[in-house]
């Protein structure tokens, strides 16, 4: 198990990050809990709760009575991993809520992705990855239900091949996936030489 408390929350901006304090909008508080069930499996379990606004908003004023530190990220996260022989599995499901000023609900969103990687032969092996993110409905303030975000999917394969124990080399292609107008789909495919020391 670990707890920390952090001077940002995971979604605040980068010029945060440095602070010693954590200014007008509070800490972050995080947790983690992990089990392993059998030596095959572990399962572990994060919250973060914590103000993601800078000191000073732009745009619209805050609500009378309220500053920042009202407006906060909180993160529950679920992770799941397996290895067995040639086999490795990972998964992980992150549900997100926000607290956004002048939004009369919480926006929401839920993120996941599931990968696989198998020994093939000593030194070859092929991967794959499946991940994506959902976007809760919010009202707009007329009584509509409107999405505040759109869809993303995204498939990765990869295979790979050791060729000694400090160098590699790898061949991915990914696949993105949205209904964003206009279509920002942006596959890739990569090779990839790495050499560790």
């Amino acid at each position: 198990m670990r707890a920390a408390v952090l001077n940002s929350a995971p979604s605040s901006e980068p010029r945060e990050w440095n602070r010693l304090g954590a200014g007008d909008h509070g800490p972050s508080w995080v947790a983690r809990a992990d089990l392993q069930v059998v030596p095959e499996l572990r399962v572990g379990v994060s919250y973060d709760h914590g103000s993601y606004l800078i000191d000073h908003p732009a745009g619209a004023p805050l609500p009378a009575g309220q500053d920042v530190s009202h407006y906060f990220q909180e993160l529950w996260g679920f992770e799941a991993a397996f290895a067995r022989g040639p086999v490795e599995a990972r998964g992980e499901l992150i549900l997100d809520t926000w607290d956004v000023p002048n939004v009369p609900d919480y926006p929401k969103d839920v993120s996941f992705y599931g990968e696989a990687k198998v020994k093939l032969s000593p030194g070859l092996y092929a991967a794959a990855r499946y991940s994506g993110i959902r976007f809760s409905r919010i009202d707009d303030g007329a009584g509509t239900q409107v999405r505040w975000d759109y869809p993303v999917d995204r498939v990765q394969v990869a295979a790979g091949y050791r060729l000694s124990r400090t160098t590699e080399l790898r061949a991915e292609y990914m696949l993105n996936s949205t209904d964003a107008p206009p279509d920002a789909s942006d596959d890739l495919f990569s090779v990839r030489w790495s050499w560790t020391f």
